[in-house]
């Protein structure tokens, strides 16, 4: 879609996530265009859509309030970045996603650990360039995790291996997230960057 990061289709949504996977936005329910005046945003929120019922990511487009404005301030967001819409709630955060309404850029605000990560590197606010970025990294996490899901649990984990499958499944996911938002990974504090660095829960493969 002209104006996006990658180019996704409806097709390959479906195709990636399953017609019943796909959450669309009617175009009555979009925020007015003075909250949301990023036109590829809202036609890709309309068109294309985002994964449902996924577990790494709740959607606001799921309720009747579809996308609502942040009230008061949020720390950590970006300059200048005044018409927030919550998109949605990232199971690794533990914070809010907002979308910039004015350039599409998707942020998770620092209102955790004191504006600091587990081990003490300043959190970075920046997500994904767009909401084309960040399909396209649910979707990488998808296929990596069912694959890790293969190795840890089914019939390939019963075969002899020369390699951690989990670390070469962890620098395979980095490369291609790398690949559809150079950015994502960027910043040491950043979300998707904690989250793959977390030595809690193993990262998003667990």
């Amino acid at each position: 879609m002209e104006g996006m990061r990658a180019e996704v289709t409806a097709g390959r949504m479906e195709h990636w996530f399953g017609a019943d996977g796909v959450t669309r936005l009617p175009a009555h329910l979009l925020p007015p265009t003075d909250l949301l005046p990023h036109g590829p945003s809202r036609r890709f929120l309309t068109a294309i859509g985002l994964p449902a019922d996924r577990a790494d990511l709740e959607l606001s487009l799921h309720h009747d309030d579809a996308l609502p404005p942040v009230t008061g301030g949020l720390p950590n967001t970006a300059p200048g970045a005044r018409r927030l819409l919550v998109l949605g709630e990232p199971a690794y955060h533990g914070s809010h996603a907002v979308l910039d309404g004015e350039t599409g850029r998707l942020e998770v605000p620092a209102d955790s650990f004191d504006g600091e990560s587990y081990d003490g590197t300043p959190l970075d606010p920046y997500l994904n360039r767009d909401l084309s970025a960040l399909l396209c990294t649910c979707w990488i996490l998808q296929r990596l995790q069912e694959e890790w899901e293969r190795w840890d649990y089914g019939r390939a984990g019963e075969t002899w291996r020369a390699f951690d499958v989990h670390s070469l499944l962890l620098s395979r996911m980095e490369d291609l997230m790398d690949h559809v938002d150079p950015h994502a990974l960027e910043h040491p504090g950043g979300p998707w960057r904690t989250t793959v660095d977390d030595p809690y829960t193993g990262g998003p493969l667990g």
